[in-house]
């Protein structure tokens, strides 16, 4: 069964670790280097400050492994922005900077969930929009980021909340 929650702080470690395995998966599968996931502590640090400070959210997904214990299997991380709308005004933003998942869980709608959680978390918080960075090419996100409404426009995505 799976589940999901925000995350705690007992799970950024863990976190931590899943996110830089998944990144070598893909790092592995596109022949390209992600420099901005090579360094662990840099990934705690900010992780710490969305689970601890309130400044984004980071939404995991969960599976039953024995009663009561739970594996950290995917995840979404989105940190606070803003940014100039195009009238010229600021509009409060949650920039998606990562979505991950274990590689034998995919398939299953979960990171689907996964970003239908972060939008839900957004409205609830009062954001204007989603922007969806891509600092790599990942089909399996960009499907799941086309299904969910995000028009792709260079290697940034942006959903506006109210056009659902």
């Amino acid at each position: 069964m799976i589940s999901y929650r925000n995350a705690e702080h007992k799970d950024v470690s863990r976190l931590v670790n899943l996110e830089i395995e998944v990144m070598a998966e893909l790092r592995e599968q596109i022949g390209e280097t992600f420099p901005i996931f090579d360094e662990k502590r840099n990934n705690e640090t900010s992780l710490l400050s969305i689970v601890e400070g309130g400044c984004g959210c980071a939404i995991v997904a969960l599976e039953e492994e024995v009663i009561d214990m739970q594996k950290i299997i995917g995840a979404v991380i989105a940190l606070d922005g803003e940014y100039t709308s195009h009238q010229g005004g600021n509009a409060k933003s949650l920039v998606m900077m990562n979505l991950f998942l274990k590689a034998e869980h995919r398939g299953r709608g979960i990171g689907m969930e996964l970003v239908a959680r972060m939008e839900d978390f957004a409205k609830e918080q009062g954001y204007d929009d989603i922007i969806a960075m891509s600092f790599m090419p990942n089909p399996i996100v960009s499907r799941i980021l086309e299904t969910r409404g995000y028009p792709i426009t260079s290697e940034t995505r942006t959903k506006r909340l109210d056009s659902d």
